[in-house]
């Protein structure tokens, strides 16, 4: 196949670029338009999800911390919001069963136990199976993760450690973008 001429792979950046605009400004409009909604989900998981969350299981006040400190995040609330439909019953509910699934996962722990994951080290051919940078970014400048999933090897725990290595990457990723998600959304 031949390669594209210079002036057709501009013309596809080009028009990428445009198109990742439209969807930038399309989520911007959005929440500026569901803001009021947006942080009074907000508000009433940071005032009542405690209390929830004791009522159906006995977390410990740390546990309890780190689901107020997940939560805090207008951004990711109105990431839920818009799932929902922007109805506050589903919301509400989504939000409450993903910080359930984290407590009961230890998922806030994972991010400091994974980082000596054999899933971490390089495997069989010299390179790690999840690996990114503060550099490696695509064309658009958007941060990524390249995640090699040809070179899985399976270990005595099966795919568990797997996913739990692919899960605290994903949260040290949230991490990493929220802050300019939040400049984004001008929250």
């Amino acid at each position: 196949t031949p390669k594209p001429s210079s002036a057709a792979s501009d013309v596809y950046k080009r028009q990428n670029a445009e198109r990742v605009s439209s969807a930038y400004k399309a989520t911007q409009s959005l929440f500026q338009e569901h803001k009021d909604f947006v942080h009074a989900l907000h508000a009433d998981m940071m005032n009542h999800v405690a209390q929830e969350l004791s009522e159906t299981h006995s977390y410990t006040d740390a546990e309890l911390k780190l689901a107020l400190e997940f939560l805090d995040d207008i951004v990711m609330t109105f990431r839920f919001a818009r799932r929902a439909g922007f109805e506050m019953d589903i919301a509400r509910s989504m939000l409450i069963k993903t910080v359930q699934w984290r407590l009961e996962g230890g998922i806030d722990a994972l991010a400091q136990d994974m980082l000596h994951s054999p899933y971490m080290d390089a495997t069989s051919n010299g390179v790690p199976l999840l690996w990114g940078h503060s550099r490696f970014r695509d064309r658009l400048g958007r941060p990524c993760l390249y995640v090699r999933l040809q070179h899985v090897e399976r270990t005595p725990d099966g795919l568990r450690e797997l996913k739990k290595s692919v899960i605290a990457a994903l949260d040290i990723c949230l991490l990493y973008t929220s802050d300019a998600a939040d400049e984004g959304l001008g929250v």
